[in-house]
């Protein structure tokens, strides 16, 4: 039997105990310290790696709780030409924390397929890999942090697909990544998940179908290189998402079906590169969307999204087409001091105005910046001459400017034209209104009259002379009024009181032929 002691793990943070392994007949029996944990670190744990899966696990299931320490390590010499992998697959790893902090892993393929972490921290922070593919697919984290912090990954693919992280912090600030870059189908837990100013290389980045839990996501300063970026269907939780200053490359950026049911998404300030972006089918469950300042230079499509509260494009600068159609917004889309290159679609666009009680019986907008925002999908609309559109963004506007920009005498004004013929947008409303008061005029007109009779034909006579009254314009009006106060009014000395009513009359008549007209006009207009 052969005794050979482990070092003591205080030469790195991460691992802080020692152990003693005897090694007799192939087996490892490992000696713990009095605190009760092992530190497995340097050569020996190159040598028990060396042995393979089964033994290490074999291992681990004789040692369930240890930390593990491949710090420093540089596997390179460990290769048997660049073909040859480093291959962790399947391998099992101990409660306890382990680290590859600062390892080179060299040029050829790196292994962590199926890989199986325990409940500790993962540190692969400033660890270096060559140019061989990555994988760590289907590897599952534990409930501690897992950081690759200023990791460098070469320039092939790196693939995380369906891989678990827990609890903790997903960390991989500052990494640089060479080539393609694969999360597909990963589950990122409940912890924080942060790539601020990562940088990815010419290969695409993907998190297609990906779901993020309850801690914040941070993508902000992130250089996507020149490959696609695709998160379609993935799923963020209700949480905070900045991908603020965020450079998107050359490739298409895809949110296609994403849900997003955090309380704030970020894109202030994002380049959108030279690619096509598109949102459509997204959802949106509540809280506020932030594309202010941002630049697309290709095609921007913000079609068929759901659930859309509130979104901000404010000094937004589009060199491609840009699509934000079919959407039901719960509030006020912003679209303030955008610079656009081509035409935008507002098709089918829908807006919310939020109102409150105001003095109990009236309704003020919740927000005075509604006006100003209203004003420019108005102006949007006539340029896209969608007439319909604009008389609603304008109706809105106007409600916006209600009690706030308007003063008390306006704001009563406006209101009665909003009754009466929704700001031009209503033919049926001041139609209806004329029929009214051609019935309601009869009573002055019967009450001035001399005659108390009742019958059919006196009351179609009255309700004739009121319909000419109605409509003076008209020649053959003017003619029946004037033999309907010969008819009706014949022998009578106080005409004063009569004429009062027809002016009157003829005022109301005038407003809401003029309304009618005006319903028409906005209408059929071309």
């Amino acid at each position: 039997m052969t005794t050979s002691p482990i070092k003591t793990c205080l030469s790195h943070p991460h691992c802080t105990l020692s152990l003693e392994i005897n090694y007799l007949q192939g087996s490892q029996t490992v000696v713990a310290n009095k605190e009760g944990k092992l530190c497995l670190e340097g050569d020996q744990a190159i040598e028990l790696w060396q042995k393979g899966k089964d033994i290490w696990n074999k291992w681990v299931e004789n040692n369930p709780i240890a930390d593990v320490d491949f710090s420093q390590v540089d596997f390179a010499q460990y290769r048997d030409g660049d073909e040859s992998k480093v291959d962790f697959s399947q391998f099992l790893f101990p409660v306890g924390n382990v680290s590859f902090s600062l390892a080179k892993f060299g040029q050829g393929k790196t292994y962590f397929i199926g890989t199986k972490f325990g409940k500790g921290d993962v540190y692969f922070d400033c660890a270096t890999f060559g140019d061989g593919e990555v994988l760590f697919v289907g590897a599952k984290f534990g409930e501690g942090d897992v950081r690759f912090e200023n990791a460098i990954f070469g320039k092939t693919e790196v693939n995380f697909t369906n891989a678990t992280f827990e609890n903790g912090v997903v960390d991989f600030n500052i990494a640089t990544f060479g080539g393609k870059v694969c999360f597909d189908k990963a589950n990122f837990g409940k912890g924080i998940v942060t790539f601020n100013k990562t940088n990815f290389g010419v290969g695409g980045v993907s998190f297609l179908g990906g779901r993020f839990g309850t801690g914040n996501v941070d993508f902000s300063g992130v250089n996507f290189g020149e490959g696609d970026v695709d998160f379609s269907s993935a799923i963020f939780d209700k949480v905070n998402i900045s991908f603020e200053n965020t450079k998107f490359g050359k490739g298409n950026v895809s949110f296609v079906n994403t849900t997003f049911q955090g309380r704030n998404l970020n894109f202030n300030r994002a380049n959108f590169g030279e690619g096509n972006v598109y949102f459509d089918e997204a959802s949106f469950d509540s809280g506020l969307v932030l594309f202010t300042s941002i630049i697309s230079t290709g095609m921007f499509s913000f079609t068929d999204v759901h659930g859309i509260v509130n979104v901000d494009f404010r000094n937004a600068t589009f060199s491609g087409a840009v699509s934000i159609a079919n959407v039901s917004f719960c509030g006020v889309l912003d679209l303030v001091n955008t610079k656009l290159s081509h035409q935008i679609s507002l098709q089918n666009l829908k807006i919310i105005l939020c109102r409150e009680r105001y003095w109990l019986v009236f309704k003020i907008a919740t927000d005075a910046g509604d006006a100003e925002r209203l004003n420019r999908l108005k102006e949007l609309a006539e340029i896209n001459k969608q007439h319909q559109q604009a008389l609603r963004y304008n109706a809105d506007e106007q409600r916006a400017r209600r009690w706030h920009d308007m003063s008390k005498a306006a704001s009563l004004l406006d209101m009665t034209f909003s009754a009466m013929c929704n700001y031009g947008q209503s033919i049926l409303r001041p139609f209806v209104l004329l029929l009214s008061f051609m019935v309601i005029f009869t009573v002055p007109y019967t009450l001035q009259s001399d005659s108390l009779e009742f019958s059919v034909n006196y009351n179609s006579e009255m309700m004739f002379f009121s319909a000419a009254n109605s409509l003076p314009a008209l020649t053959s009006a003017r003619k029946a009024s004037e033999n309907g106060m010969k008819q009706i009014f014949v022998g009578q000395n106080a005409l004063a009181p009569i004429y009062a009513i027809m002016m009157l009359q003829g005022i109301v008549s005038a407003i809401l032929l003029f309304l009618i007209g005006l319903g028409l006009r906005n209408r059929f207009r071309i």
